[in-house]
């Protein structure tokens, strides 16, 4: 759990410097999606058919246009971030991570900070600026994160039959 926490870390710190680039979002598209997966073997290892890569994409709602990626491990989905430009102005950016098919953080941009444990509970519960979310906040974040999860790796599993 420690490692994966790290990584986090990591991914989150090398991920805010790219923020503003991909949340910029082309408005005339009203959907797109790419696969990039590689198999490779694990470094320092025997072992072969080791998955891993990114997969994105883009959607509409009627006041909003959404810009998404995913990295993948092992064929898993570890991580997803989720940019929304708002029609009327403004962005906001949602950062994910997942341990075994699971919600295990989420990071809202100038919002919250939430992390469950392996059985679920919330063990971080920040508000920006002070404060938890309400049971029914945690719920629908949890919610929300995993069908962010849901919908990137139906894109990992459909890129493994491709290659």
């Amino acid at each position: 759990m420690i490692t994966l926490f790290r990584r986090l870390a990591f991914w989150l710190r090398r991920q805010q410097a790219q923020d503003d680039l991909h949340a910029e979002i082309d408005h005339k598209h009203i959907a797109s999606d790419s696969v990039t997966l590689k198999n490779e073997g694990v470094h320092g290892s025997s072992k072969a058919g080791f998955i891993y890569g990114k997969v994105d994409g883009t959607y509409t709602t009627d006041d909003a246009s959404i810009g998404w990626d995913a990295f993948a491990e092992t064929g898993k989905v570890r991580f997803v971030r989720v940019n929304t430009e708002y029609d009327k102005g403004g962005r906001t950016s949602v950062k994910y991570a997942f341990a075994d098919d699971k919600p295990m953080f989420v990071k809202q941009q100038g919002g919250a900070t939430v992390g469950w444990s392996n059985t679920g509970e919330a063990v971080v519960n920040e508000k920006q600026g002070g404060g938890a979310l309400s049971d029914a906040d945690l719920k629908s974040l949890h919610d929300s994160a995993t069908k962010a999860f849901e919908m990137a790796q139906e894109k990992v599993d459909a890129g493994k039959t491709k290659h």
